[in-house]
């Protein structure tokens, strides 16, 4: 598995993964949220 990060500016970022457990919204249901955490 691979992840891709961006960093926009100071507090946020981009993040690209080429496998996900999350669903995006189709068909009128709402979509997966979720959240990713890290540690430097």
């Amino acid at each position: 598995r691979q992840a891709w990060l961006w960093q926009l500016d100071g507090c946020e970022a981009e993040v690209v993964l080429d496998e996900t457990s999350f669903y995006a919204e189709s068909g009128g249901q709402a979509g997966d949220s979720g959240f990713f955490g890290f540690h430097r």
